[in-house]
């Protein structure tokens, strides 16, 4: 697997995302841990025309832990939020 990631390369896509036409939630960790950092989270916000931003502060990668249940709950707070605008 480490040869897979040295061999490849990094492409941006960032400035494609504004094609993304539909609301994205994004929910990030808190912890050093976590795989998404402030500046990628700040390039998601400005490049994503509607775009929610959360983060878990007591989580890192795996975002579910240590509370599955405030997990889920984001997710339905932002599903809800989808059918009460439609």
């Amino acid at each position: 697997m480490e040869g897979i990631q040295q061999e490849s390369k990094g492409i941006e896509l960032y400035r494609d995302l504004n094609r993304i036409q539909v609301p994205v939630l994004v929910i990030k960790g808190g912890t050093q841990e976590s795989l998404l950092s402030e500046v990628e989270t700040e390039k998601l916000k400005s490049n994503l025309p509607d775009v929610v931003t959360k983060e878990l502060n007591e989580s890192g990668h795996e975002l579910w832990e240590p509370s599955k249940e405030r997990f889920i709950q984001l997710i339905n707070e932002f599903l809800v939020r989808l059918d009460d605008s439609s």
